[in-house]
């Protein structure tokens, strides 16, 4: 019974220690219990803050799995539920700290100072994970 017990929370840990980290611009709020639930990882209410967000901007990740897709995507609004801009996607290779690309000429320059939110998206071996950032365009 207790090797069984043992089996079921090393399997809950590993299955949970498969996830990335929006770091920068700040993520509007991260749960790993929840990070599977889109369109940002269950965290559907705006921050309250934004950052700006500019072509020399970073969008970084600390990334938890050993390879997955991930996707940069846009949209502009107070609190959007859809992401219709892909800004860049990339393949990761392994477990680290990643500098996503991102391309914002898609994005139409009468959005300057637009608040909008980036969406990241990276598929695993373990499904779909989502976070978001909430910013402001400086275009």
């Amino acid at each position: 019974m207790q090797l069984a017990s043992l089996v079921a929370v090393l399997a809950a840990a590993l299955s949970v220690s498969a996830h990335f980290t929006l770091t920068t611009p700040p993520t509007r709020g991260f749960d790993e219990l929840v990070e599977d639930v889109g369109p940002c990882g269950g965290f559907d209410t705006p921050s309250a803050t934004r950052a700006v967000f500019s072509s020399s901007s970073n969008i970084t990740v600390r990334f938890a799995d050993s390879k997955g897709s991930a996707s940069v995507k846009l949209a502009v609004g107070e609190a959007p539920a859809a992401f219709p801009i892909t800004l860049g996607s990339v393949e990761l290779r392994k477990r680290g700290v990643y500098n996503l690309p991102f391309d914002l000429s898609a994005v139409d320059v009468s959005n300057n100072g637009a608040s909008a939110t980036i969406q990241i998206s990276i598929s695993s071996s373990h499904g779909t994970l989502f976070q978001c950032s909430d910013v402001v365009l400086a275009l």
